[in-house]
């Protein structure tokens, strides 16, 4: 995987990629009852560009040791991070409802992921881009 010259930037890609996959994540609920198939194509490049920028961050940050640095309190990056794990989490749920048609689990769930998402990537670019 590409090697970011310093924490900065690598915050800066991985906000890239998961504005990126928001949008997707946006136009696949926009067309979820019109074009189905667009809908299924559209999540799932979102949630990929999803689990790519999460492992371009931990491979950057872990393996290369550029430190994402933030100006907020830890308790507040820390937060972030935990609401960003269990998004994730939330996000393979989905993924998982909505391949093997589970449609009543999947709708129910979308309510939550998308609003929690929003709230990841707003904090994400607050506590470590701006």
């Amino acid at each position: 995987m590409f090697q970011a010259a310093d924490g900065q930037m690598v915050a800066k890609v991985v906000q890239w990629m998961t504005g990126a996959a928001l949008l997707l994540y946006l136009v696949a609920y926009a067309y979820r009852i019109k074009n189905r198939l667009l809908h299924v194509a559209t999540a799932i490049t979102a949630t990929v560009l999803t689990l790519l920028a999460a492992a371009y961050l931990i491979t950057n940050v872990h393996f290369y040791g550029n430190a994402v640095t933030s100006d907020f309190p830890f308790w507040m990056v820390q937060l972030h991070r935990l609401l960003a794990s269990v998004t994730a989490v939330l996000m393979l749920t989905m993924g998982f409802s909505g391949i093997t048609r589970r449609r009543n689990l999947h709708i129910k769930l979308h309510k939550i992921f998308l609003v929690m998402y929003i709230l990841i990537f707003i904090s994400g670019w607050i506590l470590f881009v701006r």
